[in-house]
């Protein structure tokens, strides 16, 4: 059996399940959100619609019944949160490792060696080997 999408009518009164202008008195509030509801569309219509205090199934949940399954991850980045003796930097970490895995190390990739000294950069070493000032008198003249 097909479902019924449950859905309300639009600020101009078209129902979003049939796409139809229904009459006011087909018409059903919800008390919460006070959005418009058409009757023949609604998956479990109420028994009365007289019944002022009706809340649309978006307020009461009901839309909601299918739960999403938990996944695996989401069930270890909550033990990872839950653990006590962890710190925040710690836990920061080991979810992060748990949603983008731990990266290795290649080896053209060895950040360490950069800085041994046979890296050359030509606008540094065009640098003079003390500041430079421009006097006063220059400024002026310009």
């Amino acid at each position: 059996m097909e479902e019924k999408p449950e859905l309300s009518c639009d600020a101009e009164g078209v129902c979003l399940c049939c796409k139809q202008t229904p009459p006011p008195s087909e018409l059903l509030p919800c008390h919460t959100c006070e959005a418009k509801w058409h009757l023949p569309c609604l998956p479990s219509p109420p028994v009365s619609s007289s019944d002022s205090h009706w809340d649309c199934p978006d307020c009461t949940g009901l839309s909601c019944q299918k739960a999403v399954p938990e996944s695996t991850i989401v069930s270890a980045i909550r033990t990872v949160h839950a653990d006590s003796s962890l710190t925040e930097k710690q836990k920061a970490r080991k979810c992060q490792e748990l949603v983008g895995g731990v990266p290795q190390p290649s080896e053209d990739e060895n950040h360490e060696n950069i800085f041994d000294g046979t890296l050359n950069c030509t606008i540094c070493n065009q640098l003079p080997d003390r500041p430079v000032t421009v006097g006063s008198s220059l400024l002026l003249n310009q």
